[in-house]
């Protein structure tokens, strides 16, 4: 064995040469087979070297080698494969990010005030929206919002872009009552001059902030 090679012992040969060496258990002590510690005779007092029968790692703590038994090595393709597939999720470049959501796009097309449609007009009278509000509220009605009427709140991110319109349905059945096109995260239904006022007030709905413009509060 060349000087720079790693050792390479079994099990069957550290049995074979302690032949006392106790048996079982998952920690097993050995007299070292190794040249570096000859020179000490292989008996319980200089039972130097410890393994592990499960992972088949030994450590010599007189002469300071360790390796692996052989029967555990695992065979040199798979540790490659292993190294490669490592390398290629340490390298791999992150998924590209999904492509943004225009299906909602083409719903608000048919967007109309509210105020012009006696049936979305009587249902925010209903909740105690009055046109004025609903008009500078920009309150919207769609005839067909996935399928039912509903009257509609633009969703606008911080440079004022319409992102997503929320629509509660204004034809009776509350399964589902309302639903939002678009991405809600992106930004906020506000009423005029929310955004610019000394003190803004953050509520649950739509409804909730016109019924609070309605009094003049900016939400």
């Amino acid at each position: 064995m060349l000087a720079t090679e790693r050792p390479v012992l079994t099990l069957a040969e550290l049995e074979a040469f302690d032949l006392a060496a106790p048996a079982g258990g998952r920690e097993r002590r050995f007299c070292c087979p190794l040249p570096a510690c000859q020179e000490k005779r292989p008996n319980a007092a200089h039972r130097s070297l410890s393994l592990n029968t499960g992972t088949g790692r030994w450590t010599c703590h007189r002469c300071g080698a360790g390796g692996v038994l052989r029967e555990h090595w695992r065979p040199l393709g798979n540790q490659r494969d292993a190294r490669r597939e490592a390398a290629l999720r340490a390298f791999a470049l992150p998924p590209p990010p999904p492509a943004p959501d225009v299906t909602w796009k083409p719903l608000v097309k048919q967007l109309e005030p509210a105020v012009h449609v006696p049936a979305a007009a009587a249902y925010l009278a209903k909740r105690g929206i009055t046109p004025e509000v609903a008009a500078t509220g920009k309150v919207c009605f769609a005839p067909d919002w996935y399928g039912r009427p509903a009257v509609c709140f633009p969703i606008r991110d911080r440079a004022g872009v319409l992102v997503a319109a929320h629509g509660r349905y204004i034809d009776g059945p509350t399964e589902p009552k309302c639903r939002t096109a678009g991405d809600l995260r992106l930004g906020v239904y506000a009423t005029p001059g929310a955004l610019e006022a000394p003190q803004l007030v953050v509520c649950e709905g739509p409804f909730d902030a016109l019924s609070l413009h309605e009094v003049g509060v900016c939400v």
